[in-house]
């Protein structure tokens, strides 16, 4: 009896050894499940490799064309821009424009610029720039030359009128009026360069009101720009 039943005891033990045997075995393969996850990326681990590195989407960039409301500094000038060119003015004609009334103080611009009444180099003088009544107006500006530098007796010897306008078949509206006088109408690009030519002019009168710009617009028998 006591043989029978030493046997049983080892028969139980046995069969609990088998269990924890097959219990080992059993983590074992899911340890090595988890491993050959992680190989094939799908629940991968950082190895440190890209550790610190940030996936970054690009921005979107404004572009940002030149705005004559809004004008740019370059090297102490405003720049804009008329009929495709470049236009570098001391001047911000912005400061004469009044939005609310709609007019430009054409007045205080010609003052500002030391242009209200003759300007003269050696024995030549500038009469202008002025205005010829219109929708919009013309500008001018009329460059005399004398004998000599004695201009009341002096005899006039040249005299050089550049004219800027809108040819006749143009229809433009005009954006503002002259403040002192509304039968002087403006367009922002008059402004523009009836501005840059009072400024060009006044460093010398050797030149073109409006230099090398919109030459494809000035008739030089008439020495007029005739803004399309």
């Amino acid at each position: 009896m006591k043989k029978k039943g030493l046997l049983g005891i080892l028969a139980v033990l046995m069969v609990f050894a088998l269990a924890l045997t097959g219990c080992g075995q059993q983590g074992e393969q899911n340890a090595g499940a988890t491993g050959s996850e992680s190989q094939n990326g799908t629940t991968a681990v950082d190895d440190g490799k890209n550790e610190g590195e940030v996936t970054a989407e690009p921005e979107e960039t404004d572009v940002v064309e030149g705005d004559n409301r809004k004008p740019e500094m370059r090297d102490g000038y405003y720049v804009y821009e008329v009929l495709g060119e470049e236009f570098l003015c001391e001047t911000n004609v912005w400061d004469y424009i009044d939005e609310d009334t709609g007019t430009f103080d054409f007045r205080a611009m010609r003052q500002d610029l030391g242009l209200f009444g003759d300007y003269n180099i050696s024995n030549r003088t500038l009469r202008g720039p002025g205005l010829k009544a219109g929708s919009p107006s013309e500008v001018y500006y009329d460059i005399v030359t004398f004998e000599n530098e004695e201009r009341i007796k002096a005899i006039l010897s040249e005299e050089r009128l550049y004219r800027i306008k809108y040819s006749p078949s143009s229809y433009v509206g005009c954006e503002y009026v002259n403040k002192s006088d509304s039968r002087y109408g403006f367009t922002f690009d008059l402004i523009i360069l009836t501005t840059y030519g009072a400024e060009q002019l006044k460093k010398g009168f050797d030149t073109l009101p409006l230099g090398d710009h919109l030459l494809d617009y000035y008739n030089e028998q008439n020495m007029t720009y005739e803004l399309p």
